[in-house]
């Protein structure tokens, strides 16, 4: 290991300068025997260079004012705190900023619950806030237990998980019997988004991957495939068929990718960042937060000199209940 790197941390906890003496002689270290000096080395030329604490620098100068000399300082922690300290305002934005986020990846903004029907899902998100599942709660006070109790708790609940994605709580239930009216229901989009998952154990999608969707399009019907029936030939004289449908259920997993957006109008530089902080926290607080979220900026010069800012949220949901 070099002197350099021996000497590298010594220096940045103990604040010190090196002092570079020309035509020094040894007698120069006898006076400045009571100065706590390091890396004292001797150069070509006669050079004596050596390390002294910073609270020394001033009265060894005094001493040794008749010679020809260079001072250097280093780099310590007195520099990280004057940065601090002169740039105060701006640190604590950036924690605040930093600590919010560490808060918002440790809380639950939603809790939802995944195959029941309106009324059934009521009763469970009623029992679930009677026990302490619900929203601004710590992801790591719940446990796979919550899914238990559900079980032994509702006669219709044949099966339950629990899993965490991102912000939300979700509870995926099975029931013990498919309640009515389910197998003419079809899976809707809740959102306006871009198809990026289709996974359907029941029922016929009429979506694929890749596809844009409106809130309220349907994307997997509740119908089952019965049989085939026989077309018209087609213009090469080949049979064609169609499908015999029937009704049925729909049971799917749907994801696709939503966008959340807001935009602001800044006059400087400055408050571009400011503002665009601050609009970010406001989209958390409102979508919440997931671990997959996509932050995009997009910046607009306008005539007037000032800029648009649009802060956008890209994420991955399921897309139906």
């Amino acid at each position: 290991m070099t002197d350099r790197l021996r000497h590298k941390p010594i220096k940045f906890f103990w604040p010190c300068v090196t002092f570079k003496i020309e035509n020094a002689g040894i007698t120069i270290l006898n006076k400045l025997s009571d100065f706590r000096l390091r890396n004292i080395k001797f150069e070509n030329g006669g050079t004596l260079s050596f390390d002294a604490p910073l609270i020394f620098k001033r009265r060894i100068q005094r001493m040794i004012a008749n010679h020809t000399f260079t001072v250097t300082p280093h780099k310590s922690f007195l520099d990280i705190a004057s940065f601090i300290h002169s740039n105060f305002a701006l640190v604590c934005c950036l924690f605040i900023v930093a600590s919010s986020l560490l808060v918002f990846n440790g809380l639950v903004f939603r809790v939802r619950v995944v195959g029941l029907e309106s009324h059934e899902r009521q009763q469970v998100m009623t029992f679930l806030s009677d026990n302490g599942v619900r929203r601004m709660t710590w992801k790591r006070s719940h446990s796979n237990q919550v899914a238990t109790t559900l079980v032994q708790e509702f006669d219709f609940i044949a099966h339950a998980s629990m899993n965490i994605s991102g912000s939300s709580l979700i509870l995926n239930v099975y029931r013990t019997k498919m309640p009515p009216g389910v197998s003419t229901s079809d899976l809707v989009s809740l959102y306006d988004a871009v198809i990026t998952h289709v996974t359907v154990l029941s029922g016929i999608s009429q979506v694929t991957p890749g596809d844009q969707v409106r809130t309220g399009d349907v994307l997997v019907s509740a119908a089952m495939q019965v049989g085939v029936e026989v077309g018209e030939p087609d213009e090469y004289g080949r049979n064609t068929y169609k499908p015999v449908l029937a009704p049925g259920t729909a049971i799917a997993i749907v994801r696709g990718e939503v966008s959340f957006s807001a935009a602001i109008i800044a006059a400087t530089a400055q408050e571009v960042e400011t503002l665009t902080n601050q609009v970010y926290i406001s989209l958390l607080l409102q979508h919440g937060f997931e671990t997959s979220d996509q932050r995009e900026l997009f910046k607009t010069p306008l005539p007037d000199g000032t800029t648009s800012v649009e802060v956008v949220i890209r994420r991955n949901v399921v897309l139906h209940v």
